[in-house]
This record gives structure tokens, sequence and C-alpha cells, in this order.
């Protein structure tokens, strides 16, 4: 059974992005991008596209968050 948590409203504008880019600098976690490896997607035309390390068994769902000029839904799907 999964989790899945959704973020009505939330949009990657540019002051979002730079709390994002404070929180992955501040992480104990290493924060990868959508596919678990890679820089996480952070700007305001794909939005904020991230997910946990692959390599380590920590990457699940991509959190996506669509940014002001793009169309994607708004969720994160998490395992229980």
């Amino acid at each position: 059974m999964g989790y899945t948590h959704y973020f009505p409203g939330l949009t990657a504008t540019a002051e979002v992005l730079a709390d994002a880019r404070k929180i992955i600098a501040t992480s104990s976690v290493t924060i990868c991008g959508p596919d678990g490896h890679g820089l996480p997607i952070l700007n305001e035309t794909e939005g904020i596209r991230l997910n946990g390390f692959e390599a380590a068994g920590e990457a699940y769902e991509t959190f996506p968050c669509a940014g002001p000029m793009s169309r994607s839904i708004r969720n994160c799907e998490r395992s229980a």
C-alpha cells in the first residue's frame, strides 16, 4: 500500500526554487535528479523534479512540482 501527498497550488516560482536549493544544500541525505542519479531539476520552465540516490536504495517516486511555465501533476507517492 502506498501513500500519495498532493500539493495543490504549489508552483516552482523563483522563491520556491530558492528555498528548495537551500533545503537540498543542507540536507543530510543525497538528493538526486528524478531518476535517482545526476542533479535535481530546479528551474521555472521544468519546475522541481528530484528523487533520492538510487545506488544507495534511497530512490522511489520522483517528487514533481510544476514550474510556472509548465503543466504537470503535483503529487508525490511514497511506499508504506
